[in-house]
């Protein structure tokens, strides 16, 4: 596979148009959770949707009749969804056609979905409103609530989803601990964790895509040990312009390798994103438990970083508690 956006992969490579493309991202989850995350959603909404039970009486009568027995299920509903992808951006002529879909028909709801902080006073009470955060926070709590981990393929929509939204600003989340409860997790390796203990530091590839976090956590020999907040958005940074960086380099004998292999080490030189790391979070030192098919452990990541939330992490003794 070439490199590729992930926006132009799979579900979100169907449509040109960005509106088309976040809205049948939407879909397709909504699709594979089902009815019960489209109750879940409309529930958030303080919107109820008829009972999917059946109801059995006896001597009920209907009008001028009263049968025997009677068998009822009033599951019946129509959900109509207007997105927006810019702010203000609803149309008053195309609100009053859409109206019409749902006035006088009270199984039925007309959702807009826009970037918007609060509802647009343009829209009436007739119309249900959410913005996109909304919208992904209510599927991440659905996710949460009912334990779906990362080989699934509901918790894989919601990831590219997010980043969907995000690359597009749609969404802004912040690198904040007080307000972002993500943690990522990177390999420790020889640069990874041994710098953020001694210098509250973390770096790595300038391309490296890596969704906002309030925290930075490390795997490294086979368990994870150390956690830090994160309170500031990583910058664009030279390692050798960074004295505590270049003091470590000295230390590691790194700058004399560079010399002798300078292909090997060419990446000292390169622009890195940095990460300025706040204090360190107490957690238990989790072991990792991770296993192939075949019973045999494997590392609980590779190259590429994973996520967790700090909840998750505070409480956890083995990676698979962080699923």
């Amino acid at each position: 596979m070439t490199g590729k956006d992930i926006n132009d992969l799979s579900i979100f490579g169907d449509y040109k148009q960005l509106e088309n493309r976040v809205t049948t991202a939407l879909l397709h989850i909504l699709n594979v959770g089902g009815e019960e995350l489209i109750r879940f959603i409309m529930n958030r909404l303080n919107r109820d949707l008829p009972s999917s039970k059946i109801s059995i009486s006896a001597q009920d009568k209907q009008g001028r009749s009263v049968p025997d027995g009677t068998l009822e299920c009033s599951f019946k509903f129509k959900i109509f969804i207007e997105s927006k992808i810019q702010l203000n951006a609803i149309n008053s002529v195309q609100m009053e056609r859409h109206k019409e879909l749902v006035e006088g028909i009270k199984e039925n709801i007309l959702l807009y979905i826009t970037p918007d902080i609060k509802k647009p006073d343009i829209l009436e009470n007739l119309i249900v409103w959410a913005n996109w955060g909304g919208i992904l926070k209510w599927i991440s709590e659905y996710i949460e609530n009912n334990d779906i981990n990362e080989g699934d393929l509901l918790f894989y929509l919601h990831d590219n989803f997010e980043t969907l939204l995000v690359n597009n600003i749609l969404i802004t989340l912040e690198w904040n601990s007080e307000k972002n409860d993500r943690v990522v997790v990177f390999a420790g390796g020889i640069y990874g964790e041994p710098v953020a203990i001694k210098y509250k530091m973390y770096f790595c590839p300038k391309t490296r895509n890596i969704k906002p976090s309030g925290y930075v956590s490390f795997y490294r020999n086979w368990r994870i040990e150390y956690c830090f907040k994160i309170n500031d958005p990583p910058e664009t940074a030279k390692l050798l312009e960074i004295p505590q960086i270049l003091e470590y380099f000295k230390e590691k004998g790194i700058l004399d390798k560079a010399k002798q292999k300078p292909e090997e080490f060419s990446w000292i030189y390169e622009p890195v994103k940095l990460f300025r790391l706040g204090e360190r979070v107490e957690i238990n030192k989790i072991e990792n438990d991770k296993k192939n098919e075949y019973g045999i452990p494997i590392p609980f990541l590779y190259g590429n970083q994973r996520y967790t939330t700090i909840e998750k992490l505070r409480g956890a003794t083995k990676t698979s508690h962080l699923l």
